[in-house]
């Protein structure tokens, strides 16, 4: 192979191994042939198994069922014929393609074709009977396939000896072949290692000793191919090489010298000096490296241009180096940040021009560091930005907001806020307003920071407010101070930070607050920018401040020309504009409006029991629950004391009912705990409705009003609708409330006595005092007319002091006359029991009259008694202490509960009429009735029914055991002369009795 090319010889090498491969397939084809043969001819031998057993079965099924075909049968005997011609012939059956036999099978073959011609004739014979020796022809059919069996069974055996004999042979002749390969590879890389290997690693090694300075290597090499070539080229290569180092040599020693003059000049300037080329830099002067936190060494060897241009300004940065490289452009001048090597970022003014280096277009110039300039005109800025800002500002958030804003997207500061410096205790300091890189990241910072002496108080911030000055700091990851704080400040990688106190005649109110990436953002300049911008700012939050003092107060002076300042709700002149536009929408539409009178019931006893504050607080909540009792539609206006009115339009959507008004009283009548006292109050409603009741507002509350009235003489706790008739009774009970004031002191009250009969003995043991008012011109004027009247104007506390004395005065003289110690009955009212000196009074008369205590009974109802329990409680138990009877009146038709009146100290309970009326007509007062009594008597106390006018009713009252009664069965009230001649007769029947 001497002489010929490295191609060549890798060809000639390529095509032996080509050859042997395809030799290994040829061979390797020729033995899976064989061996796939011997497998085909063993499948087509075990078909024979197969089929001998089916021939049995379909000619067995075919004796048995003569009605089934012979067909299977047939055409199992012509595969089976087919199968044994293959195999004694070869060719394709059952999908294979075979050979013949070999001759050590041929005798198992004959064998086997011996039996098959008994066993078809069998077969054949079989079918032919059929229907006839049925048993006998199977028997033959079935030791016939058995013997069929046992002939493919044995010629299956030989055949499978002979696949394993052929895999034998197959696997000694793949060894060999590898081995022949083994050799075949063993020479070829013999060949190429002394022909290609051994060459080129001599020439490598004298590459090496080149590269080391040797210029008078070579390699020696004699072959003519292509190694031979490159070992003389190399040969020439070194000797060139050699004579142009020696004149380098030359040229260096020259180059020298010039730039020891260039760096004598470059070093010693006070600005950045550099010649870059090809991407980098051939010098830097120390004040270049200086700059950016470099050493001179390390931005020479390491340091790209683009290294210290920002990502923004690459683009331009690059398009001017090709321009200036292309001769576009010899000189240039421009501004840009740079960046340091501590990542910082810095502003740079930059001057240079093309020169050529080596041949080549390098670029030499100057910079200078003009961050300071730029951050002093960016300050400025800043401030004319921020004093632009006060000028506009019309609200206070609004502003420290944009001056934050202005910090952080003029100036580039991360984060901006202003925080206000509380007075309290912990003396924190307020977030008011803030600039964010990151929403929420400063928030949960500046939470906690304090002005205070402890550890947060200690920061920038604090700082700033506590001494009252500018506060700067350059290491706030790294200070100890700053500690509370590290974590966000690594985060955000904040490094500096400057806080400026607010103040405002000369009182600190907080302080403004910028942090920044760069450790010197905050230099002398900057400071002294920013206090001119913190007293601008303090003068404008204190500008801002006295005027929104000023807009509050007049907000306030409008608010409240309309509303109610105890309830927050629309006054009289609010209501009068609300009802006018109600008026105005339902005209227009067609539709109706609601005008509702409120007047809360026993509203004056809570601010008698519990003063006037208590009284405001009950308003208050009244107030709320009516607001949500309605839609928001709706007006709920307050007139005074404890009067409501409420508006209701009616919508397309929803017309009104009567059930609206229920809802409202509802909500009113939900119990109440003002002062750790619970209430029960209830209220009475007027209701007027535009158009029919009036078509202006004065109008409709005047008959809303009047309306409430008539509900309040129904019993209070009710609504009713304006009717005509409402408006003469409203001038009669104004008549009667002028009378009212003077009929005391003209004399004109008398008491009415109704007796309290014993069930058991049919004696009178007691009587009710009544009160009538007998009218100089209206006649006898019975208590519904009046004493609702009293009770409001505050008459029935005199009214009721002289009941009690009289009625006692009089028990004592017809006691004294003979008639018994009968026990007297007088009604409290609520204004009454809510006087502090109930108690006193009650001794007072008592010790005045001479009435033992025991024959005075105080009757209360209990609606009265459930509207402050626990004070209900405390009086009862003053009262009770003095030995009077105490009744619970008109039981039944209150709130009380059994937890309640089992702690109530009563003597007695007074069924209310309303129950006994109709006790023999309706089961359920009859139950209600028993089941009061059988209370009573469980709870150890008497029991007295009230309007008993029926023998009926007599006789059911004692059948259930109930200890007293009154009413017209017996006698209706009368006055004491007509009493005194009853007490008389009733003496005289029972001595007439008992004689």
């Amino acid at each position: 192979m001497r002489g010929t090319s490295i191609s060549r010889k890798i060809a000639a090498v390529f095509s032996i191994i080509l050859v042997f491969a395809i030799a290994n397939l040829v061979v390797v084809r020729a033995m899976l042939n064989d061996v796939n043969g011997v497998a085909e001819t063993i499948n087509v031998a075990g078909k024979l198994r197969m089929l001998s057993q089916k021939i049995a079965f379909e000619t067995s099924k075919a004796i048995q069922l003569p009605q089934s075909g012979t067909a299977d049968v047939h055409a199992a005997l012509a595969d089976f014929d087919n199968a044994l011609n293959v195999l004694a012939n070869g060719g394709d059956v059952f999908g294979y393609q075979i050979g013949k036999l070999s001759l050590a099978h041929l005798p198992l073959l004959d064998a086997t074709r011996a039996d098959w011609t008994r066993y078809r004739a069998q077969v054949e014979s079989a079918l032919a009977a059929r229907g006839r020796a049925v048993q006998g022809a199977a028997e033959q059919i079935t030791d016939g396939a058995s013997r069929l069996l046992s002939d493919a069974e044995a010629l299956v055996g030989s055949l499978t000896q002979e696949a394993q004999q052929a895999q034998e042979r197959a696997l000694q002749k793949m060894y060999a072949l590898l081995l022949m390969d083994a050799l075949v590879l063993l020479a070829v890389f013999a060949l190429v290692r002394t022909r290609i290997v051994q060459p080129l690693r001599q020439l490598a090694k004298s590459s090496g000793e080149l590269a080391a300075g040797n210029y008078r290597v070579s390699v020696e090499c004699r072959s003519n191919d292509e190694i031979g070539l490159l070992a003389g080229r190399f040969n020439d290569s070194a000797r060139h090489i050699g004579e142009l180092i020696r004149n380098i040599e030359q040229e260096r020693v020259s180059l020298q010298q010039a730039e020891s003059m260039f760096r004598g000049f470059a070093e010693n300037s006070v600005v950045g000096v550099y010649i870059a080329q090809h991407g980098g830099f051939r010098f830097v002067n120390p004040k270049m490296a200086q700059m950016f936190g470099y050493t001179p060494e390390e931005m020479e060897s390491s340091v790209q241009v683009y290294d210290l241009v920002v990502e923004s300004d690459r683009d331009i940065v690059e398009e001017n180096v090709r321009k200036r490289l292309r001769g576009e452009i010899s000189e240039v001048h421009y501004e840009r940040q740079a960046r340091r090597k501590d990542g910082s970022l810095f502003d740079v003014e930059v001057f240079g021009s093309t020169m050529p280096i080596d041949g080549e277009n390098a670029t030499i110039g100057i910079m200078l560091d003009i961050s300071e300039r730029k951050r002093l005109d960016l300050a400025l800025r800043v401030l004319s930005a921020c004093n632009q800002a006060l000028v506009r500002a019309t609200d206070e958030t609004a502003l420290l907001t944009e001056v934050c804003r202005i910090f952080r997207d003029i100036s580039g500061f991360p984060f901006a806020w202003v925080g206000y410096a509380e007075q309290g205790a912990r003396r924190l300091v307020r977030p008011a307003a803030l600039a964010e890189m990151e929403d929420g990241a400063l928030v949960s910072t500046i939470n906690h920071v304090t002005w205070g002496d402890e550890a947060t108080a200690k920061g920038v911030t604090g700082t700033a407010i506590r001494e009252g000055r500018v506060a700067v700091v350059h290491d706030m990851q790294t200070g100890a101070v700053h500690a509370p704080w590290r974590e966000f400040m690594v985060r955000y990688k904040i490094v500096s930070a400057m806080s400026l106190p607010l103040k405002t005649s000369n009182t600190i109110i907080g302080a403004l607050t910028l942090y920044s990436h760069e450790a010197n953002a905050f230099g002398p300049n900057e400071v002294r920018v920013a206090e001119e911008l913190a007293d601008n700012l303090a003068y404008g939050i204190s500008a801002l401040r006295a005027e929104a003092a000023r807009r509050r107060y007049a907000q306030q002076l409008e608010y409240h020309a309309g509303h109610d300042i105890l309830t927050g709700l629309p006054n009289r002149a609010l209501l009068q504009d609300r009802l006018n536009q109600a008026i105005a929408y339902a005209s227009r539409y067609c539709y109706s409006v609601w005008v509702l009178f409120l007047d809360l019931d026993r509203f004056k006893f809570v601010n008698d029991s519990l003063g006037h504050k208590a009284g405001d607080a009950v308003l208050k909540t009244i107030a709320a629950r009516l607001e949500a009792s309605v839609r928001e539609t709706d007006t709920v206006a307050r007139l005074g004391g404890d009067e409501f009115v409420l508006v209701l339009p009616e919508r397309a959507d929803e017309t009104l009912n009567t059930s609206v008004v229920q809802r409202i009283m509802d909500a009113v009548a939900a119990p109440l705990v003002v002062e750790g006292h619970e209430f029960f109050l209830g209220c009475s409603i007027g209701v007027a409705v535009y158009p029919s009741d009036g078509d202006d507002p004065e109008t409709l509350v005047k008959n809303a009003d009047i309306a409430m009235y008539r509900a309040k003489e129904s019993g209070r706790n009710n609504f009713q609708f304006y009717t005509a008739a409402m408006n003469e009774r409203l001038l009669e009970r104004l008549r009667i409330e002028g009378d009212l004031r003077n009929a005391l002191e003209r004399g004109e009250f008398v008491l009415h006595y109704q007796p309290q009969i014993d069930l058991d003995t049919g004696r009178t043991v007691g009587m009710e005092a009544l009160i009538r008012w007998a009218h100089p011109s209206l006649g006898m004027i019975p208590p519904l007319r009046f004493i609702g009247l009293a009770e409001e104007t505050g008459l029935i506390v005199s009214i009721g002091e002289w009941v009690l004395r009289t009625a006692c005065a009089q028990a004592v003289a017809w006691q004294r006359a003979g008639l018994g110690a009968l026990r007297v009955a007088v009604n409290l009212s609520a204004r009454q029991f809510a006087q502090h000196d109930l108690v006193h009074l009650v001794a007072g008369t008592l010790q005045e009259t001479g009435l033992p205590p025991h024959l005075l009974e105080l009757e209360l109802t209990e609606s009265l008694v459930m509207t402050d329990v626990d004070r209900a409680i405390g009086v009862l138990g003053e009262l009770k202490s003095l030995g009077v009877q105490l009744s619970l009146d008109d039981f039944g038709t209150g709130h009380s509960s059994l937890s309640y009146l089992k702690r109530l100290p009563i003597d007695a309970l007074k069924i209310d009429q309303s129950f006994v009326r109709d006790i023999n007509q309706t089961p359920d007062d009859a139950a209600i009735v028993a089941s009061i009594i059988s209370l009573a008597r469980n709870l150890r106390r008497h029991v007295i029914a009230e309007g008993v006018e029926t023998l009926e009713q007599l006789t059911y009252l004692q059948s259930h055991g109930c200890n007293e009664m009154q009413g017209f069965y017996f006698s209706k009230p009368v006055p004491a002369e007509l009493f005194e001649r009853l007490l008389h007769e009733d003496a005289q029947a029972f001595s007439a009795l008992r004689s």
